[in-house]
């Protein structure tokens, strides 16, 4: 059986297998960002009822323009 080939990265970037054949692009990695991990509902947020006594202000705020 023969051995897996594994891709490297030549000179001009570009993944080269054993053989010499160029392959594709290797893909950069790139931690995520803030807003990704806010999507993935990771990360930092603020504590629970932080905002509620603002909120309320502005609800009862909004309910006096209208």
């Amino acid at each position: 059986m023969p051995r897996p080939r594994e891709p490297h990265p030549s000179d001009r970037g570009w993944c080269v297998d054993d053989d010499g054949v160029r392959g594709v692009r290797p893909y950069l990695f790139h931690p995520p960002t803030v807003e990704e991990a806010l999507l993935r509902g990771e990360g930092s947020r603020s504590p629970e009822g932080e905002f509620d006594e603002l909120a309320g202000l502005v609800r009862t705020w909004l309910s006096l323009a209208s």
